[in-house]
């Protein structure tokens, strides 16, 4: 019986696993039930989610599926943030209310993509933009060089009507 909750267990694990563009591993040590609590809610709204799993289990379910190096970012008592949203969003949302909260979570390391990459790195992945920011911003720098040519002929045609009507007035006073 038991040996059948716990396959059924790496089975769980091994679909949570699955298809995540970037998982977190943190070490959960110190936290109570309402910043843990609070810790969730904050990566849901983020479109992540926050999971304590048994080393043994993940490093059976890590190596049922091809290729994941997720052992690599597991020491000690393990919790897992995962998501298939934009990799820098969650990493600066988990960091925000780590940093906010002033929580005692120590990120292990993250695997993005297939690439581990280390605490320091994630730190630095928080503090990039989100991906609209920098979208919106590279389509401002685009929308940029053609907003500066309309402006110039704006002011080229205005200076232009303005002649033409100055030249009428002084027309019609020639003409009285």
């Amino acid at each position: 019986m038991v040996a059948t909750k716990k396959i059924q267990q790496v089975e769980e694990l091994e679909s949570y696993l699955k298809d995540n563009s970037i998982i977190i591993g943190t070490n959960y040590r110190g936290l109570d039930v309402q910043e843990m609590q609070g810790l969730r809610r904050a990566l849901r709204a983020s479109n992540a989610s926050y999971k304590v799993v048994k080393n043994r289990l993940l490093s059976i379910a890590a190596s049922n599926i091809e290729g994941n190096k997720i052992t690599e970012i597991v020491d000690g008592p393990t919790g897992l943030v995962t998501s298939d949203a934009e990799p820098a969003s969650v990493a600066k949302a988990l960091n925000d209310y780590i940093n906010e909260n002033q929580l005692d979570i120590k990120i292990l390391g993250a695997l993005i993509d297939g690439a581990v990459i280390d605490a320091e790195q994630i730190s630095v992945l928080a503090k990039l933009p989100s991906r609209e920011v920098v979208l919106s911003q590279l389509l401002g720098d685009l929308n940029a060089p053609s907003q500066s040519l309309v402006s110039v002929l704006k002011s080229a045609l205005t200076k232009l009507v303005n002649t033409i009507e100055q030249r009428r007035i002084q027309v019609e006073e020639r003409n009285k």
